[in-house]
């Protein structure tokens, strides 16, 4: 069984690293809908891994870094009318504020993250809320005494401003080493990496494979969630991350994916975005490639 864990941050047209607009957001959902997929948080998935269910929807997981206002806004509606459920992964000292942690890229927009009383509201309809540190750092530079208290430190303060059990995690940035793995396999029952790839009963829980969205987010790449193709080309993007190579450029990302994958030389064209329950056409976002997050 595999089960996609896809990765967003900000659903805004800021066009930004760690955005999604939320038109392409609401066509991930029909794409995923139309293929059969149904969306559940990631400890639910995580339970079922390894139980082939013949005759059951498809799983996928939705897990939202750092836990932006436009998740509350945009994604949380848009899921309840399917009846689904996400998962959040939050920075505490954050909650509420503006999105400006030391060490935050430039490229990324100032936006702000959900408050307390809007990450409770999504505790109690059934969306689950993990850790994404504190103070958003590069976990493999703190001391261990630090570490301890951006993992362990913020799972007490997610439980204790919730009331709910604190089981998932995600590595800022996606640094992780040997130390800090060793840490959060202690804490925590599962956390998520910025690895491009698709979990299954042999992943490592403590450091799962995430589909980065952002790649889904033009044209040619957004046709493909939900089909055969999408496999090959998270594997492209995997490939491609890791020897830097992406091509910097949407457009020239499209055409890359109309040859190599759909054999079709013609140029992506820019079409009407899709309302939620009707097919139609396809909506831009222009922006540069992301770093891993």
């Amino acid at each position: 069984m595999r089960i996609p864990i896809l990765t967003y941050h900000d659903l805004d047209e800021a066009s930004s690293p760690v955005s999604v607009s939320p038109a392409i957001f609401e066509r991930h959902l029909i794409r995923l809908r139309t293929a059969g997929y149904r969306v559940v948080t990631l400890s639910e998935a995580l339970a079922r891994l390894g139980l082939d269910s013949p005759g059951k929807p498809l799983l996928a997981v939705m897990t939202f870094d750092d836990g932006y206002a436009a998740v509350h806004e945009v994604a949380l509606p848009l899921l309840a009318a399917q009846g689904w459920r996400a998962t959040v992964f939050a920075v505490t000292e954050y909650v509420g504020r503006p999105n400006r942690w030391p060490g935050q890229s430039p490229a990324v927009s100032e936006a702000r993250l959900m408050d307390w009383s809007e990450l409770r509201e999504l505790s109690a309809l059934g969306w689950e809320i993990g850790a994404h540190t504190r103070s958003h750092p590069d976990l493999r530079l703190l001391n261990d005494g630090d570490l301890s208290e951006e993992t362990l430190g913020a799972k007490a303060v997610l439980e204790d401003r919730l009331g709910q059990p604190v089981r998932t995690f995600a590595y800022p940035y996606g640094s992780v080493d040997r130390r800090v793995r060793s840490q959060v396999r202690k804490i925590f029952h599962a956390a998520c990496g910025t690895e491009m790839g698709i979990a299954d009963e042999q992943s490592d829980r403590s450091v799962l494979e995430r589909v980065d969205m952002w790649y889904f987010s033009h044209p040619g790449a957004c046709d493909l969630l939900g089909t055969p193709l999408a496999g090959p080309y998270i594997r492209l993007c995997h490939l491609a991350r890791r020897t830097g190579a992406w091509l910097r450029s949407p457009q020239r990302q499209d055409r890359l994916v109309r040859r190599i994958l759909l054999n079709d030389r013609s140029e992506p064209t820019r079409a009407p975005t899709e309302q939620l329950g009707h097919r139609g056409g396809r909506a831009q976002t222009e922006k540069e490639v992301p770093p891993k997050r």
